[in-house]
């Protein structure tokens, strides 16, 4: 059973690697903003890579089955291929494309769908993304369709999208990846079905998903019944507005309800549809609860999730929906804390939320550029070790690095650094956060160079846990390449940068865990060596005082 539970999870790890090896854009390659995962035929997940996008993951089988509504599994024929980036569907904003391949076995009935979802470069719309009132102004919507009919494609579909994206060579790219590593985790799929000399995956799926359901309804069990709230600040698009959580624990089950939240926000792109909600709550509880056992569908079936329709947790059609991280990460810290007093030794302190710039234009040498860099804060301790570095949590995205943003855009990274004393102290510290800062290459005089960075958490900050204190707050801001005349921008800003301005980016150290008096000297002593503190960080936060040379 392990052994085939296994090469199963290998299959989709192939999928993954292929869609990495042939992609075309830095979101995807670099960044890592995709995921796959195989599902059965009433698209419930068997099995995912560890390294998939987890929001990904867990909406893909929301996104199958809206699409199976529409195309019946038993009307497919082998060779057929869909896709849809229906935000109520999928993963909760247009550029996040999915592509869902079913698997026919040797008597032509569908066995397995293999499932892959992207975040392209580009769907169309607005760039400037603060300002959508509707859906309609974000891009092109797909609704579920075939974009391969029995092996034939789409052609029409295809210029559809060719002609309504900035990038049609680098979407599409992007999109045939997906197709290629479906068609190569289908064929793999049967492959091992024959070794097996299995007809259907069905027992294996069923025994899978039961037993990972149980290790969650045990996890479940563990925890003492009752009511677990916390509130959780979140920057809205005018104001802030604080939210109220409660989970409650009964028996075997849980359920996760979200209250005072507002109606979904009339524009700015922050509300979140309730199939990203459902996705993003079971991740952090799997983070929580059962980390150690590979996902699938048995991880949903003892949790619950309520949002109030209209609201932006829970949006209705034709809400904006482009930035909804800026309300969406917000929500495991919340969980996080709700929990935190009743089994403290699985939490972890808020992480910084992590930011990209997204690029757009046209160099001085007239070539286009639409592409992101993506790079995280620091993370939050735990109950028994400091932070992890530059990590971009909750999302799985990887930071893209310097010399392939500089390589594929018009602009220059002046400066990548940590940021002394931004870690949230505490018994254990959270990582220190990191300054970017970015212009126009030199020398770039003409051209085209849009940027567009809306960060979350501008307006708050998140604390520590356990008397930790939280890392330094999320900055953006403008100034002059001579680093005069800065200007915060605490609702993001979406500029044609000239080549005398210069952006600045301070993401967020993670929030420490526990009494920084109870740190242990020999650490605070290293993290003054390697400069995460300074001498006046050392007496302002740890109370200690050195000696002077």
């Amino acid at each position: 059973m392990e052994i085939m539970w296994k090469r199963v999870i290998s299959i989709a790890e192939e999928c993954w690697i292929t869609i990495w090896r042939t992609s075309f854009s830095v979101v995807v390659g670099e960044a890592l903003d995709y995921g796959c995962a195989i599902l059965d035929p009433k698209g419930r997940v068997l099995a995912h890579p560890a390294k998939s996008m987890p929001a990904f993951n867990f909406a893909l089988p929301n996104c199958a089955r809206g699409i199976l509504h529409e195309f019946p599994i038993d009307e497919l024929k082998p060779g057929d291929v869909l896709t849809t980036n229906d935000p109520w569907l999928n993963a909760g904003h247009l550029f996040d494309v999915a592509v869902l391949t079913p698997v026919f076995n040797h008597e032509g009935n569908v066995i397995a769908i293999m499932a892959s979802c992207a975040h392209v470069a580009d769907i169309g719309g607005t760039r400037a993304r603060h300002t959508t009132r509707e859906i309609f102004d974000e891009g092109l919507f797909l609704p579920p369709l075939k974009l391969y009919e029995q092996g034939n494609l789409n052609d029409l579909l295809i210029k559809i999208i060719e002609n309504n994206v900035r990038m049609p060579n680098m979407v599409m790219g992007d999109i045939h990846a997906m197709v290629s590593a479906n068609q190569m985790g289908a064929d793999r799929i049967l492959s091992f079905m024959d070794e097996y000399n299995l007809n259907t995956l069905e027992n294996l799926t069923t025994e899978v998903q039961n037993r990972t359901e149980k290790v969650m309804r045990d996890e479940i069990s563990a925890i003492p019944d009752g009511n677990y709230e916390t509130t959780q600040w979140c920057d809205g698009v005018e104001e802030p507005f604080c939210f109220k959580v409660q989970i409650q624990v009964k028996g075997d089950m849980l359920s996760v309800s979200f209250f005072d939240v507002p109606d979904q926000l009339p524009y700015g792109g922050t509300n979140i549809t309730y199939s990203t909600l459902v996705a993003d709550v079971v991740y952090i509880l799997k983070c929580i609860l059962s980390p150690n056992v590979p996902g699938n569908d048995g991880d949903f079936r003892p949790i619950t999730i309520n949002a109030k329709k209209g609201s932006v947790f829970n949006c209705q059609i034709p809400a904006a929906v482009n930035q909804r991280t800026r309300s969406l990460w917000n929500v495991p810290p919340s969980i996080m804390k709700a929990l935190a007093e009743i089994i403290p030794e699985k939490i972890q302190a808020p992480t910084g939320y992590p930011v990209s710039f997204k690029t757009y234009g046209v160099t001085d040498s007239g070539e286009n550029f639409n592409d992101h860099m993506f790079q995280g804060g620091g993370q939050g301790a735990g109950s028994v070790c400091d932070g992890q570095s530059t990590l971009l949590f909750p999302t799985s995205a990887g930071n893209v690095s310097v010399e392939m943003f500089e390589m594929r855009t018009g602009f220059l990274v002046m400066e990548k650094e940590f940021i002394t004393d931004s870690s949230g102290a505490g018994k254990f510290r959270g990582a220190p956060g990191q300054r970017v800062t970015i212009r126009r290459r030199p020398g770039e005089k003409s051209g085209s160079y849009q940027i567009g960075v809306w960060p979350a958490s501008l307006k708050y900050e998140n604390p520590g846990l356990f008397g930790g204190q939280a890392g330094n707050r999320m900055k953006l801001y403008t100034q002059s390449i001579d680093k005069k005349n800065k200007k915060d921008c605490l609702d993001g800003l979406f500029v044609d940068l000239d080549d005398q301005m210069c952006i600045s980016l301070e993401l967020p150290g993670g929030g420490g865990f526990g009494n920084p008096k109870d740190r242990d000297p020999s650490a605070i002593e290293e993290d003054l060596k390697d400069e995460i503190l300074s001498s006046k960080g050392a007496e302002d936060q740890y109370f200690l005082k050195r000696k002077k040379n």
